[in-house]
């Protein structure tokens, strides 16, 4: 039997990972266990959970470090508002300041 659609699946979850995922069940199904076709489709499955893993804690890292940068911009403008404090970050006037909270910010997290 070829091993075509688990090295399919292998590549698409490296590069495509949903196509990866897809290719990687149909695998599952259509191959015998103990089948080089069907490693291939659990390797490929395996790899689409790493990716999505590292996706999921890729985006916890950014929204916890986002907030923890407006609460330190919140604490030294407590005038604004928190739709000012959005138009006060995006001002390029104001963009060597924000790179300093992020900055501090990122390396707070990296510490922790």
């Amino acid at each position: 039997m070829s091993v075509a659609l688990g090295i399919f699946a292998l590549f698409g979850s490296l590069f495509c990972y949903l196509i990866g995922l897809i290719l990687s069940i149909i695998g599952l199904c259509k191959y015998p266990k103990g089948s080089a076709g069907r490693v291939l489709s659990w390797i490929g499955l395996g790899i689409f959970i790493a990716w999505t893993a590292l996706g999921v804690a890729a985006a916890y890292l950014a929204k916890v470090t986002a907030e923890e940068m407006l609460d330190n911009l919140r604490s030294e403008h407590p005038e604004l508002n928190d739709q000012q404090l959005i138009e006060y970050m995006n001002d390029p006037a104001n963009k060597e300041e924000v790179q300093k909270f992020m900055e501090n910010t990122l390396i707070m997290e990296l510490a922790d």
